[in-house]
Parts: C-alpha cells; structure tokens; sequence
C-alpha cells in the first residue's frame, strides 16, 4: 500500500481476455472508508461483506462486472465494469448519503470500453 503496509486483495483475471468489454464501457471505482465514525459503530464488518454489498446490489440494477478488491490506506477500494451508469450513479450517490448506510465511501464513474483502467491490474 501506499504507507508502505501490507495489504491484501483480488483480481479477477479472466476478464484479461473477456470478448464483451465493449458492452460494460463503464468503469466504477469505490473507495471504502473504514476510519469513520459509521465504521466505528459497526466493528465486526468484514470485507466480504461490504464486497457482496456492493455486487449484488450494482447487480440488481444491470450486468456488472467486479474485477478487483483491494485493501487501501484507510480502508478498500473496488473496480468493476457496468453497461450503464446513470442508474448507477444515482444508487451508490443515495447509499453514499444515507443516514443509516453500511460504510462511508466515495466513487468515480468514468467511460472506458476498452478497460484501459484495469490494464495493469490484469496483467499481474
């Protein structure tokens, strides 16, 4: 990590050579803080837990793809893949601002159909 910690984490590497990127052009990146005050209230969350949150609510909205979970410096980071991202957007902007959310976090949403963000993470 950047602090110069161990950290743990996955990724999914067949999506090096995954034929239908073009169809979830959508990168969603996540960054989970687990220094708060809402992560505090709640000690025993795990990051399993927090990851199948995220995937099988974006999951409920369109097809996405979850490509890698990392640990970070403050908490986790996740990178997945969406054929939309208005609907996305709105869920994760509700989540993020809800009074009795799961974890604090903030997310990006950038156009990439070619999955150039995760390039290097894929070739590892």
């Amino acid at each position: 990590m950047q602090n110069g910690k161990l950290g743990t984490g996955w990724v999914d590497k067949s999506y090096r050579k995954y034929e239908f990127k073009e169809f979830c052009p959508y990168h969603i990146e996540i960054s989970i803080d687990l220094t708060d005050k809402v992560a505090k209230n709640n000690p025993d969350l795990d990051m399993g837990t927090i990851e199948d949150f995220f995937s099988d609510e974006l999951k409920r909205i369109c097809i996405c793809h979850l490509v890698s979970r990392f640990v970070s410096d403050i908490g986790m980071e996740i990178q997945c893949y969406s054929e939309e991202n208005e609907h996305i957007a709105q869920f994760l902007r509700k989540v993020s601002l809800a009074e009795n959310r799961l974890v604090s976090f903030n997310h990006e949403i950038d156009f990439d159909p070619k999955w150039k963000r995760v390039n290097r993470l894929l070739s590892l």
